[in-house]
């Protein structure tokens, strides 16, 4: 068996369309409408926007998202005593 170097291997993958762009970090916040946005920052280095609650947008990406992914939701949050309230109206 051959060997074979990494930068082989990976070119092997890409050409063969096995290699897939994951997403390393994942920035939720509301932009200036309180629209949810998402930027995505892909492991080539190129950051997505999109509406995080258009779903044909995230749809796309959804197999980058993984385990590994850093999720940073900066949307304001209630504090647990009124979300539950909120909820369910006691």
């Amino acid at each position: 068996m051959a060997k074979v170097t990494p930068k082989e291997w990976n070119k092997m993958l890409m050409d063969e369309g096995v290699y897939r762009k994951s997403v390393i970090a994942l920035r939720i916040y509301y932009a200036f409408d309180r629209q949810p946005m998402a930027d995505l920052l892909m492991s080539d280095g190129v950051i997505e926007t999109i509406e995080w609650t258009n779903v044909k947008q995230r749809k796309q990406f959804a197999e980058c998202i993984n385990g590994y992914t850093l999720v940073y939701d900066e949307r304001p949050k209630l504090p647990w005593e009124e979300a539950f309230k909120y909820a369910t109206g006691r």
